[in-house]
């Protein structure tokens, strides 16, 4: 009978595909009814087994509610002709990147000494580089004080000086990373 398969380059040996990744189909002209089969493998078993039809030549693993990242699979094809689908083709292998790991930087923020008469300093604890943004409210959520800081300069910088009696929100952030931390001026 009629085979298809997915474009070479994207099978033989084990390839990390991406869940978003088009995956192409060698097309059979005229014949725009592609069925795919996706097998999930642990060892040498199969563990779960999806079937999906397309009417285009490419389709994503992430159309299979199966498919997951860190995963081996076989991708089977097979043409429809003439009303009858015709035998799926040498298995594709693929494996599914898992999804990539981003690590958040070291980040802790703390303010001393606390309670504080003139000023107050903060500590801040950090793996990253990138400026440092210091945001002062009173009570009533006002903003007092807002500046930027070299993450070499933190450590003599002064806050506080003109601020009276009172209680504060300092809000330290560095990119996404925020601490919130609460001063009392005696």
């Amino acid at each position: 009978m009629w085979v298809t398969s997915l474009v070479a380059s994207q099978c033989g040996q084990p390839t990390a595909a991406s869940l978003t990744q088009q995956l192409n189909i060698t097309p059979y002209p005229g014949f725009p009814n592609y069925r795919v089969k996706l097998e999930e493998i642990s060892g040498e078993d199969v563990v779960t087994t999806e079937e999906k039809i397309f009417v285009y030549s490419n389709f994503k693993l992430n159309q299979f509610s199966i498919a997951g990242s860190g995963k081996n699979c076989n991708v089977f094809v097979a043409i429809k002709l003439n009303g009858v689908f015709g035998d799926y083709d040498t298995p594709c292998d693929l494996f599914t990147a898992a999804a990539p790991r981003t690590i958040k930087p070291e980040f802790k923020a703390t303010a001393y000494p606390n309670s504080f008469a003139t000023n107050f300093m903060i500590d801040v604890k950090t793996s990253g580089e990138s400026v440092v943004i210091i945001k002062v409210y009173d009570m009533v959520r006002r903003l007092i004080d807002q500046r930027e800081v070299r993450v070499l300069d933190i450590e003599t910088t002064t806050i506080g000086e003109r601020y009276p009696s009172g209680i504060y929100n300092v809000v330290v952030s560095q990119e996404d990373t925020v601490e919130t931390v609460r001063v009392v001026k005696r």
